[in-house]
């Protein structure tokens, strides 16, 4: 579990590049080594919106669930 004001610093750090970047929605997440593994530490308001996860807190997903990332996550891309 993240601490409550981690997760709040982290929640206005992606809204703040949400809205510097004008784009429509951010990520802070980290791929394991062998990219398998996403997980997520903060999600803006409007990714929230367009995803089953309802509350901010920390999520583990396997990359294969993560249809939108998968692509970036391949190409070696750094940082996502």
């Amino acid at each position: 579990m993240i601490p409550a004001l981690l997760q709040e610093l982290m929640t206005f750090a992606i809204e703040k590049a949400v809205k510097i970047t004008a784009s429509s929605i951010g990520y802070l997440a980290n791929v394991n080594d062998d990219e398998t593994l996403l997980t997520m530490f903060a999600r803006s308001t409007e990714a929230m919106k367009r995803s089953d996860i309802t509350e901010r807190r920390r999520v583990d997903r396997p990359v294969p669930e993560t249809p939108g990332l998968i692509e970036c996550i391949r190409s070696s891309a750094r940082p996502l």
